[in-house]
């Protein structure tokens, strides 16, 4: 399966910007933190989180999800572990 440049841009590492979280899809609002994806030229919420480990396993599910086999995962040794 061939990807386009869009969807590859969609899917790619964490970017270095200096907000608050070191995982991809994962930021700090207020005590919480948030997970959500770009897929299918879309921003999908995925909800908020009370650690941020939390959050990231949400955004790896989600990745799986509307990725698949493209999936870039905080936690690539745990693919089909879920854990919160």
């Amino acid at each position: 399966m061939r990807r386009t440049n869009a969807e590859n841009g969609q899917n790619r590492g964490k970017q270095s910007n200096g907000i608050s979280s070191k995982y991809k899809g994962v930021t700090r609002n207020g005590n919480n933190f948030m997970a959500k994806i770009k897929a299918n030229r879309e921003d999908y919420y995925l909800g908020m989180f009370q650690t941020e480990k939390q959050a990231a396993y949400a955004y790896d599910e989600a990745a799986i999800k509307y990725h698949k086999a493209f999936a870039h995962l905080n936690f690539p040794r745990h693919k089909n572990v879920r854990k919160r």
